[in-house]
């Protein structure tokens, strides 16, 4: 399991009798350190109140949440289904799922052309975003989004390059508040442990806007990457630290 990343545990009960069962329950046991926020109907107090089963019958039910919790620590699962006889819980079954938790560790870092967080007018806004995956996950069917922000009409996005092989697309915000453009690449080839992406993209920038004095010219940018690993049940999802640029 990674930590800091949402997940969802799943229960699941079958009566493999000939009877309908009534009063039928399962109690969880789940790590204290899982932030629940959401779940199915029936949990109260980590007891399902399942009912009735008839033969045959199966129901299942979802918990999901967070896990706040530190790399390699071993966390517990458990689950026990039984009948609620005159008030009494009767266990019927158990089980017990123990998983390992681990770090995403992929780190996603911004790098302006020429190293500044500056630039003039007139001039392209060139930035590279750099994966680089430091855990032992080989990551595969990546997809980098870069959440750009320029309410002062900076760039001019039908100039749109980005720089390589990788397949993109430009996708404008519905937003009135702000003036935000995604720009999502998909489908980035397989990342061993220890390897790296960089992906480049330039637009041309305007040239000296009238109120130059009395305006506030910035570009905000913000990636976050979702890859897949054979080693793990769900997508990791990374979200990089959100930069600003300043245009002079």
């Amino acid at each position: 399991m990674l930590a800091e990343q949402d997940l969802t545990f799943k229960v699941k009960v079958k009566n493999a009798s000939v009877l309908k069962l009534e009063g039928v329950s399962v109690r969880l046991d789940y790590p204290s350190d899982l932030q629940i926020k959401s779940s199915g109907p029936g949990l109260s107090e980590k007891v399902w109140n399942v009912g009735s089963l008839a033969p045959a019958e199966e129901k299942e039910m979802a918990l999901s949440g967070r896990l706040v919790s530190k790399p390699s620590a071993l966390k517990e699962f458990k689950a026990e289904v039984g009948l609620m006889q005159n008030g009494v819980f009767v266990l019927q079954n158990q089980v017990v799922h123990i998983a390992g938790v681990i770090s995403p560790d992929v780190n996603i870092t911004l790098e302006p052309a020429g190293g500044l967080s500056e630039f003039k007018f007139g001039e392209p806004f060139q930035l590279a975003v750099l994966v680089s995956n430091l855990s032992t996950l080989a990551l595969e069917q990546g997809t980098l989004a870069i959440d750009v922000t320029d309410n002062a009409d900076l760039l001019l996005w039908d100039t749109f390059k980005a720089l390589g092989d990788y397949p993109f697309e430009v996708e404008k915000g519905d937003s009135v508040e702000s003036n935000m453009h995604k720009i999502v690449f998909k489908n980035l080839p397989a990342m061993e442990p220890a390897g790296e992406w960089k992906i480049e993209f330039s637009l041309e920038s305007i040239e000296v806007p009238y109120d130059i004095e009395d305006s506030d010219f910035k570009i905000i940018v913000k990636p976050s990457l979702s890859a897949t690993s054979p080693d793990l049940a769900v997508p990791l999802k990374v979200t990089g630290n959100e930069r600003e640029f300043t245009f002079k």
